[in-house]
């Protein structure tokens, strides 16, 4: 999945309002977003997480990765654990 950039102004807004989504997605429905990082670094390369589907559809599985952090396999375990 591509959120887009998380550069520029509006930046740290659009990271604001993920995370109040996501407190309010685990407060009422038990699931949300994590943050997704290696063990052996304390930057973030991502995150991943179920978001409520629309009305009574199942949760949908989202995630997305920082370009240095695609194709090492981050998406496919976040996504197998959750």
């Amino acid at each position: 999945m591509n959120a887009g950039p998380t550069v520029g102004p509006d930046a740290q807004s659009r990271i604001d309002a993920i995370l109040q989504y996501s407190q309010l997605w685990f407060t009422e429905h038990g699931f949300g977003l994590w943050i997704i990082s290696a063990v052996d670094a304390d930057d973030p390369l991502g995150w991943a997480g179920l978001r409520p589907g629309a009305e009574l559809a199942p949760p949908e599985l989202r995630y997305g990765l920082a370009p240095s952090a695609q194709g090492h396999g981050y998406a496919t375990e976040a996504s197998s654990t959750i």
